[in-house]
């Protein structure tokens, strides 16, 4: 994404929740995340939850945890507190990191911290450049998804790097976005396929958005 990035900070990277942000201000405000967790020296082994609403603080929430080097846990926000405790309880995250009115009332005597996106994004610089990214391994987890449920208790899966990796390959190789393209962001964020709708435009410069013109190509083909 970087490499996009650079080529096209001032070109819009993603809509949604009333506002528009370039590349430029979504990578300033992931780095700016992603040195806050690092100054936190949170466990490696954990991941860091996420609780947001589709918008651009969303997309900087994930892309900031991931350029941490740590994995995340969406959270819906409209979840059932029953599965939210099972959740929290099992995953086990030192941190919740979200917006402010999705984190409002959320915090507990035992519960992990919080830690608001929003002021984060609150002072861009129009002047800022984004630094050098850090190697990522393809066994390096990017997420930890929780299944439905609806065949016994929920589970958490842990999603590799290289798995994600190979998807937005497999999509650019046969479908070939361009930065002329808008993408529509349509999963909900707590599924795996949501993946492609959210990194896909943007490692080719295009427009992730809530609205546009959505490309959704078929999952590939299974063995």
């Amino acid at each position: 994404m970087r490499t996009a990035a650079e080529r096209s900070l001032d070109a819009v990277a993603c809509t949604g929740a009333g506002e528009t942000w370039t590349y430029r201000r979504l990578e300033e405000v992931s780095d700016r995340l992603a040195a806050e967790l690092l100054r936190r020296a949170l466990p490696e082994d954990r991941p860091v939850a996420v609780l947001a609403d589709r918008g651009p603080h969303m997309v900087a929430a994930l892309l900031g945890v991931l350029k941490a080097g740590l994995p995340y846990l969406p959270l819906a926000t409209d979840e059932s507190a029953e599965r939210l405790a099972l959740i929290l309880d099992t995953a086990r995250p030192d941190l919740v990191v979200g917006t402010t009115a999705a984190l409002a009332g959320r915090q507990g005597p035992d519960g992990p911290a919080l830690l608001d996106v929003e002021p984060l994004s609150a002072a861009p610089d129009p002047a800022y450049v984004p630094g050098p990214l850090r190697p990522v391994a393809a066994d390096q987890p990017v997420n930890v998804i929780f299944t439905s449920g609806s065949t016994g208790t929920p589970k958490g899966v842990v999603v590799p790097s290289g798995g994600v990796t190979n998807r937005l390959l497999w999509g650019q190789r046969h479908y070939g976005l361009t930065a002329e393209d808008r993408v529509l962001q349509k999963t909900p964020y707590t599924f795996d396929v949501s993946g492609w709708e959210i990194y896909w435009p943007l490692i080719v410069g295009g427009g992730g958005a809530r609205g546009g013109h959505p490309r959704a190509p078929p999952a590939p083909p299974r063995d």
